[in-house]
């Protein structure tokens, strides 16, 4: 949500959402957060976001992607 944020200030919703977990991350662990918007059309936008694992070579923890949905605030 935040990467569709940087784009566009529109409110939007979640339509789905899909992750898939590699490794563990330990408490105390640095993770690395990578982010991005894939497409953005007019009333869909498709996110990306891989999770790393600094602490151990860079390993990947988590990665998922999310379909959302912008809408008018004035049919709230």
């Amino acid at each position: 949500s935040l990467a569709v944020r940087t784009i566009d200030a529109r409110i939007s919703v979640s339509v789905d959402m899909a992750h898939q977990f590699a490794s563990p991350a330990s408490v105390g662990d640095e993770l690395s957060i990578v982010s991005s918007v894939d497409r953005s059309g007019r009333s869909l936008v498709f996110t990306r976001v891989q999770i790393f694992n600094v602490s151990r070579a860079g390993k990947l923890v988590v990665q998922g992607l999310h379909t959302k949905m912008y809408i008018d605030a004035s049919k709230l």
